[in-house]
């Protein structure tokens, strides 16, 4: 309505040059105030309330959504190192036993299949050598397999899983 009557708002402020107050004159220049520098350290004070939160697991509306998610997280990891099968430390566990099972199975001559082999290649693929050496040392490591015997590779693997 006051566009329509032509009335505008006008701004209107200060220009201080100094200040006095108890004795102390205050020039220009501590006077200003940047607005920019004030809200970081506002922000910055507030993120570190919520860091010292956390830290010392004091529960506010706006420390407990990671107070939670830590504590799930160690629940978790818990879980996991004392072997205690639950859906969530399960899917972990069974990929680690899986690694060390591949892991094994790769130090052990002899003890790899072909479903095995896939698995590995699948896992880590090494660089191709493009020259003739990687062949030998493959057809080397072929004849050293052949030396350990079945039933002493499937015992090594037996072994991992009890």
């Amino acid at each position: 309505m006051l566009s329509k009557l032509e009335i505008y708002p006008l701004t209107v402020g200060l220009d201080l040059h100094a200040a006095y107050e108890e004795g102390m004159i205050y020039k220009k220049d501590v006077l200003a105030v940047d607005e920019t520098v004030i809200l970081n350290q506002v922000r910055q004070a507030a993120s570190g309330a919520l860091n010292l939160a956390v830290f010392i697991a004091y529960p506010t509306k706006m420390s407990i959504r990671p107070l939670l998610a830590s504590a799930h997280m160690k629940a978790l990891n818990l879980a996991v190192n004392a072997e205690i099968a639950t859906p969530e430390s399960i899917k972990i566990m069974l990929a680690k036993a899986n690694a060390q099972m591949l892991a094994l199975a790769a130090r052990v001559p002899g003890a790899i299949d072909e479903d095995l082999k896939k698995a590995l290649e699948g896992s880590a693929k090494p660089p191709e050598d493009k020259s003739g050496e990687g062949k030998k040392e493959e057809k080397k490591e072929e004849k050293k397999e052949e030396k350990v015997s079945e039933s002493e590779a499937a015992a090594g693997l037996s072994a991992l899983f009890g």
